[in-house]
């Protein structure tokens, strides 16, 4: 088959305002979602909980650079049987256990909120660019693609003589959704609500209906693996080996030669 050549005009007209829409959309859903999401109340149980488990993993992790007396001190403070604040948090009973997703009607609303906004705009906006910029060929990729490609790269344009290298109009747009989540990093932030792919993702992951973590089996797990870790001191010797680094061995035996 013939080289193609592409109209300048579609650069114009189909390639770029794909970009601009796709962007665009977005943006303004990054916006609708911190409007349409509704306040999550923390309790103060819960914060002092989180807090206590990660001094505990500080403590197994970066205990071996503090000394052997204070690591027993902290260790003893946590995990001390009847004065622990790890052994009491793990022995208390809680009274009211932690809520289900399904049963709890603030959460499945920010749930079907964000289905909505998720789904609803990749629905529309494809539908749309499908309809308005059906049959063009936007660009093509610079290196040779498979014939396995072909239904990624050319949806809406059934040729079996064309190059798999060509992108379609609609191909084009769900590769700006994927492809766009760099620039909506860089502009909103890490955690922005622009990037549909992580919606998705926790829908087909099922992470939005799992519960939470028992508190008592956190703490027991933690104070467990505590219990079994002993201090390893590992700056023995840092003394000599910075003063060694700092004054060269040849140079203190230079100057005691000619002292």
């Amino acid at each position: 088959m013939a080289e193609l050549l592409l109209d300048s005009d579609i650069r114009i007209w189909v390639f770029l305002p794909i970009v601009v829409i796709t962007f665009l959309v977005g943006i303004i859903r990054h916006y609708v979602t911190i409007l349409l999401t509704s306040e999550k109340k923390t309790e103060i149980t819960q914060v002092k909980d989180s807090h206590t488990l990660i001094r505990s993993r500080l403590l197994r992790e970066n205990g071996k650079y503090i000394p052997k007396q204070s690591f027993q001190m902290r260790k003893a403070f946590l995990n001390a049987e009847d004065k622990g604040l790890i052994f009491k948090l793990k022995s208390a009973e809680r009274e009211t256990p932690a809520k289900n997703p399904m049963t709890d009607p603030s959460m499945m609303t920010d749930m079907l909120k964000g289905n909505m906004t998720n789904m609803l705009p990749m629905i529309v906006i494809g539908g749309w660019i499908n309809w308005a910029f059906s049959g063009f060929l936007t660009t093509k990729v610079p290196f040779p693609l498979t014939f396995r490609f072909k239904p990624m790269l050319q949806r809406g344009v059934e040729l079996i003589s064309l190059d798999a290298s060509w992108v379609s109009s609609a191909s084009w747009y769900f590769l700006n959704v994927f492809g766009l989540r760099s620039m909506y990093t860089l502009i909103l932030g890490q955690d922005n609500a622009a990037d549909q792919t992580k919606g998705m993702q926790e829908q087909f992951s099922g992470q939005g209906m799992a519960g939470p973590q028992d508190p008592q089996k956190a703490f027991k797990d933690e104070w467990e693996a505590l219990e079994i870790t002993n201090h390893a001191w590992a700056l023995e010797g840092v003394e000599e080996e910075v003063m060694g680094q700092v004054i060269p061995p040849e140079t203190i035996y230079i100057k005691d030669k000619f002292a």
